[in-house]
């Protein structure tokens, strides 16, 4: 099967803010139930966040990077690393093939 190029994900608690290293061109989006195999996976694949499944993206970027979160609440969830694209952000994608709170896909919309 070939690597998917978006990621859309429902995101509606604001979990994101800068990166670690305080570039304001990465953002960290996190803290998501994927296993590391499935995040690395989707290392170079467009980020879009919705806050439900006919909403238009509130934030789009490539995930670059992640990481597995190491204490309190969210340990073992994974935070990506992703260099936001705002002229992505507004996107609107197809109510189907959503599994619960995100789905991926294979093109790239025109």
């Amino acid at each position: 099967m070939d690597k998917p190029k978006r990621l859309h994900s429902i995101e509606n608690m604001d979990l994101w803010g800068p990166w670690e290293s305080g570039d304001v061109m990465f953002t960290k989006t996190g803290y998501w139930s994927f296993t590391p195999e499935q995040a690395n996976s989707y290392i170079g694949c467009w980020l879009f966040l919705h806050r439900h499944q006919t909403a238009p993206a509130h934030f789009a970027g490539k995930i670059v990077d992640f990481r597995v979160h190491d204490s309190g609440r969210y340990e073992g969830r994974i935070v990506f690393n992703v260099e936001r694209e705002e002229g992505l952000e507004g996107l609107i994608t197809t109510s189907d093939n959503w599994n619960r709170w995100w789905k991926s896909a294979q093109g790239f919309p025109s």
